[in-house]
């Protein structure tokens, strides 16, 4: 049981971040990251 749950929400992730980089350059993360690291 526990597989199969652990299946269905990394798929449910990897259409999630398929979605977002459709829309977006990059990640909230990476965004952040070279928010911090550039500035500006």
């Amino acid at each position: 049981m526990l597989p199969l749950l652990a299946l269905g929400l990394w798929g449910l992730q990897v259409a999630l971040a398929h979605l977002w980089l459709l829309r977006f350059p990059q990640g909230p993360l990476e965004w952040l990251w070279r928010r911090l690291a550039y500035g500006g």
